[in-house]
């Protein structure tokens, strides 16, 4: 499917391709809305067991590095890494580290 405009969804678009994406079709669009723009528009079921072991997983790591994490949404998270500057270094460090 790369390369090609992907919806998913049901009833809702919950995320879309760059493919489709680039004829107006996002999140958290109506699923006919977003197929009046894109057509040709591949569309699949989510795999919410999935998502949420990924996002476990995810969430695990967030707290194996800063204690204070505030989840924003299944695949979204702010944390604070201030207290990780001295040991560690800038942002990009962190990132990698």
């Amino acid at each position: 499917m790369q390369g090609r405009p992907v919806l998913v969804g049901g009833g809702v678009v919950t995320a879309a391709s760059y493919e489709a994406k680039a004829f107006g079709a996002r999140p958290p669009m109506n699923e006919r809305e977003a197929r009046r723009l894109c057509p040709q528009a591949i569309t699949l079921a989510p795999r919410m067991e999935a998502y949420s072991t990924a996002s476990a997983a995810a969430f695990e790591i967030f707290h194996d590095t800063s204690p204070l994490v505030e989840g924003l949404s299944i695949d979204e998270a702010s944390l604070d890494v201030s207290g990780l500057a001295r040991l560690v270094g800038d942002g990009p460090s962190i990132a990698t580290t």
